[in-house]
């Protein structure tokens, strides 16, 4: 394989001490400087830290979102052998946010069962968020 038939759009350095940021990316030289965030960080063009919109801080949680918070808070964080029931003679609420729980992963069953591992992750953010809030 000559050089002229390589893909020259990729270059690798094998320099990586002497780089003033060590990351791990493939860079193109097709490029344009403008869209290189490494390059607009270096040039103080953007701030280190993501802009955050108003309508990402505005959060409102539905009367819905909080029946599955609620429910997600019930379920032991001790033991991923633990699951719960919900009866069919508990309140509308709690029945809906079971299948809405369910519909999303979250649970494995529509009528309780066990956390799924997106359910213990998203069981973990609210004990993490409990003990920032002290609830």
């Amino acid at each position: 394989m000559t050089e002229n038939t390589r893909d020259t759009r990729y270059q690798v350095s094998a320099d990586r001490n002497s780089a003033t940021r060590r990351v791990r990316y493939v860079e193109t030289n097709m490029g344009d400087a403008a869209d290189c965030t490494l390059c607009q960080l270096d040039d103080g063009t953007i701030g280190s830290q993501p802009t955050i919109t108003n309508q990402e801080t505005n959060m409102k949680l539905s009367q819905d979102i909080i029946d599955e918070i609620e429910l997600i808070a019930l379920f032991p964080n001790d033991s991923i052998q633990e699951g719960l029931k919900i009866h069919s003679s508990a309140a509308p609420q709690r029945i809906a946010a079971a299948e809405r729980l369910f519909n999303k992963g979250l649970i494995s069953q529509a009528d309780g069962g066990y956390l799924t591992s997106s359910g213990m992750q998203a069981q973990q953010q609210l004990l993490a968020l409990g003990s920032l809030l002290q609830f």
